[in-house]
């Protein structure tokens, strides 16, 4: 349900000249609940600029400009100029142009159209709505008519998505490629993710990442299984005190610290010297 809107007096330069300036409009009901006739004056000095706001549901509103006010200029001088009854009219014409157009219109013109509109403003903003949209919305509802378009097909195309896998990045023209979440990834499918992160620098960043911080896990497991095996030998056979270790432990340490990562790195867990591997058997 719309919210109630108080009506600002539009209709003369006076009214409007005591109006707040900023870039908040205000607002005068032509349809109750639907249409909307809108001025905002951005400064004093400045004249106004008629809007039109139509309402779309679910409290959202499609707000629209229609031309400037005739706060310092007659509108016979210039056809860009509308009066206050010249807003008013423009307003419906502009509603009744939505209703034409709105007419058998498919969700894939309906995207096409948005897409349109926003490019005007926000380039990259559209061009990744078009791409988004071509994948996952118009494939399944592209055809769908606005006027037929139920809830129950949202839903159902809701669904259909959530039961894919992961997308996986291809080449132009290539096929779209899905990850089965029933099934494990696949060599060919490591692959191809490892080369999609290779094609950015912050992808190259994060394999090197990841693969530091499982080299130091890794160490780490490998040193504390050599430490818990070493102990269970030297409880089991006596072994020599820590003061004379066996050369056997000894060459262990000298490998497990000689493969130690750069001692600059300070993210991942420090390895344990040789004489602090040793002193512990």
């Amino acid at each position: 349900m719309p919210r109630t809107v108080r009506d600002a007096k539009l209709e003369t330069r006076a009214a409007r000249d005591r109006l707040h300036t900023g870039q908040t409009p205000h607002f005068k009901t032509l349809v109750p609940g639907k249409l909307h006739l809108g001025y905002r004056r951005k400064k004093k000095d400045l004249p106004g600029q008629w809007l039109v706001r139509h309402y779309l549901g679910s409290e959202r509103y499609h707000v629209a400009p229609l031309g400037l006010a005739d706060d310092f200029q007659d509108a016979a001088d210039d056809a860009d100029v509308l009066t206050f009854a010249d807003a008013q009219r423009a307003a419906l014409a502009h509603k009744q142009a939505r209703q034409r157009r709105g007419k058998g219109k498919t969700v894939a013109e309906a995207i096409k159209d948005y897409v349109a509109d926003v490019r005007t403003e926000r380039p990259a903003t559209a061009d990744d709505a078009e791409q988004t949209a071509a994948q996952l919305i118009v494939p399944m509802l592209g055809r769908i008519k606005l006027t037929d378009l139920t809830t129950e097909d949202i839903t159902d195309w809701r669904n259909a998505l959530a039961k894919q896998g992961a997308r996986l990045r291809t080449k132009p023209g290539e096929k779209q490629k899905l990850v089965d979440p029933k099934c494990a990834v696949t060599n060919s499918d490591y692959d191809a993710i490892e080369s999609a992160l290779m094609e950015s620098s912050r992808g190259r960043w994060f394999l090197s990442e990841y693969a530091r911080r499982i080299r130091y896990t890794d160490t780490d497991l490998l040193l504390s299984a050599i430490y818990n095996s070493v102990a269970y030998l030297a409880n089991q056979i006596g072994g020599p005190p820590a003061s004379q270790p066996s050369q056997a432990v000894s060459n262990v340490a000298d490998v497990c610290c000689n493969n130690k990562l750069d001692d600059t790195d300070q993210h991942g867990p420090q390895t344990r010297s040789h004489e602090e591997f040793v002193s512990r058997y």
